[in-house]
């Protein structure tokens, strides 16, 4: 049997048309692989953009918080220094200084809070320590206030400078924290 020029024409075209077609689905097969590997490229490297971004907020808010919490500590502590300084000097000499106000007891309670929530074990540690100085210094003075024998008042200076001593290495931990 034989193929006429025609019918030969008409089998090429059949067969190139069949390779044009099969070239154009190989082609898309590639470009639908090509593109479906930069969308999902791009989409884990949106999530992992937004995943940060949300981990940097996180952090920005604790950071804030722990700040604040570190300015309210710092403050209570500076009313009750300025006040403790008062209740020594002032015994050794009385009336040579004006009294400072005690801390307010929803100052003690935010402070005592923002300890609890917010700093480090080991800055709590030291605030519950400088909070029990600070107790046994008023328990001391108040003593002092009908009692003023050398023991007293020693014991007194002896309270005074355990507190010096705790405000100064509470105040060291929460700059290195600070710092850190």
């Amino acid at each position: 049997m034989s193929i006429s020029g025609g019918e030969a024409a008409v089998i090429a075209g059949i067969v190139g048309g069949g390779s044009a077609i099969l070239a154009a689905g190989l082609a898309a097969v590639a470009t639908y692989k090509v593109t479906d590997r930069q969308v999902k490229s791009a989409v884990a490297v949106s999530e992992a953009q937004r995943a940060h971004e949300l981990r940097m907020a996180k952090d920005e808010r604790q950071q804030a918080r722990r700040a604040e919490a570190y300015l309210l500590v710092v403050a209570f502590m500076d009313t009750s220094d300025r006040w403790t300084s008062w209740g020594y000097f002032d015994l050794l000499n009385p009336g040579s200084l004006a009294q400072p106000t005690l801390p307010e007891p929803d100052d003690q309670l935010r402070a005592r809070q923002a300890a609890t929530l917010f700093l480090s074990d080991e800055a709590r540690d030291l605030f519950d320590r400088y909070m029990d100085a600070s107790l046994e210094f008023m328990r001391i003075r108040r003593i002092c206030d009908s009692d003023r024998s050398e023991g007293a008042v020693s014991n007194l200076r002896i309270s005074y400078e355990a507190i010096q001593s705790a405000s100064k290495v509470m105040i060291d931990r929460l700059r290195a924290e600070l710092d850190a």
